[in-house]
Parts: structure tokens; sequence; C-alpha cells
């Protein structure tokens, strides 16, 4: 089985070949294994989305490669619905 660590998810081979001697994925890696990374919505940040007037939503695909879409729309225009959903309109 192949090892995966989050700099395959963050950095492309070809970004990973330029920050790996500057120590940029090595400071990642140390990131996720000491501090980890949230999978829910905190009561810190769950107010957060409510003030913004855009976002970036990101996904990746069953080969790992990333999509990135702008949303955006009057402040308020996204919600908290949950732990882990937000909800917000599509606008055309």
């Amino acid at each position: 089985m192949t090892e995966h660590h989050v700099t395959d998810v963050v950095f492309c081979p070809a970004v990973k070949a330029v920050q790996e001697p500057l120590g940029t994925c090595a400071i990642m890696e140390q990131m996720s294994e000491t501090c980890g990374f949230q999978t829910s919505i905190t009561l810190d940040f769950a107010g957060f989305p409510g003030q913004v007037a855009l976002f970036y939503l990101g996904a990746a695909s069953a080969a790992r490669q990333p999509y990135i879409q702008h949303r955006g729309g009057p402040a308020g225009f996204i919600s908290v619905t949950g732990s882990k959903t937000f909800r917000f309109p599509d606008y055309k």
C-alpha cells in the first residue's frame, strides 16, 4: 500500500519538487502530526461564514486532482447548518 501524506493533497508533484528543498512540505507534515486538521466546524468558526461575501470551494477527484470554484454573494449568503455542512445559494 502506498503511503500518503497531507502534502500529497496540498502540493502537486511539480510544486513539491520546488518546495521540498525549501522545507515547506516538511513543515506541513509536522503541523499535521502535531496540530492535526479540523474536520468539523467549531463554535469559534461557526459565525464567520455569515460575515463573508465570497469563498472558494475546493474538492479533489478520485485521482486527487484539485478543483476550485469561486462562490460569492451578499454578506451572509453562507450559513452553517451543521458540524460539517454549509448552505449557500447557487447564483447563475
